[in-house]
């Protein structure tokens, strides 16, 4: 079927994309999906009214990123569009995190991870999530780490076309190379250098560890 041969190029291409260490842990992909599988996940996408805001999942604060707006796979959202489209994004609910490339990526960063959980004798639990997001102008967000019960973190681009390659994530060095965050807060830019940006073209993947070096956000949109 057309979900199994996306499946196993997307395990292909995440298995063997090259991880680049510095500053953390990370990699790009490109021709994630089978290029008629890409053109339906296309065809697919929720209308922008059956988005919510980020503040409106209770995610964040109320008022915050109120230029990001997210379709969460739950039967909420799942309610507001019409079968089809709800039985598709279903079904890459339950195949693109699914145990296999859930592993596949646990090996990925492997020693990365032990490094992380050196030491730590404690019970760790794996969870995953998927959603859509959708950014619109005047969007931006500070460099920052991620929370810190986060692990991985895994940006399917899903554009149309390349006219928006420079609004990808950017990777930011802190002028005090010194300087770590276990996690939370965002950074104004000012203390930072924006290192290197992933260009949002279509059918790529962005893939990171979190880590207390993991800074990275977006330019003003």
């Amino acid at each position: 079927t057309m979900s199994s041969d996306a499946r196993l190029q997307v395990m292909y291409r995440i298995a063997n994309a090259a991880i680049r260490p510095y500053p953390y842990p990370h990699f790009y992909a490109t021709e994630i999906f089978p290029e008629d599988y890409y053109a339906e996940l296309r065809a697919q996408l929720p209308p922008a009214t059956s988005y919510m805001t980020l503040a409106e999942t209770g995610r964040v604060s109320p008022g915050a990123y109120k230029e990001r707006s997210v379709f969460l796979f739950e039967d909420e959202s799942f309610g507001h569009v019409e079968n089809t489209r709800a039985e598709f994004w279903r079904d890459v609910r339950d195949w693109l995190l699914d145990d296999e490339i859930t592993n596949l990526l646990v090996a990925k960063f492997a020693p990365h991870i032990e490094e992380r959980f050196d030491g730590y004798s404690g019970k760790v639990q794996l969870s995953t999530e998927t959603f859509l997001v959708k950014d619109s102008t005047g969007y931006e967000i500070g460099p920052h780490t991620d929370a810190p019960h986060r692990l991985l973190s895994m940006l399917f681009y899903l554009p149309g076309d390349s006219r928006w390659r420079h609004c990808g994530t950017s990777i930011y060095l802190p002028k005090d190379r010194n300087f770590t965050c276990a996690g939370g807060p965002h950074y104004l830019p000012d203390p930072f250098e924006c290192m290197a940006t992933m260009p949002y073209e279509p059918n790529t993947l962005f893939g990171f560890m979190r880590t207390d070096n993991s800074f990275h956000g977006v330019e003003p949109m």
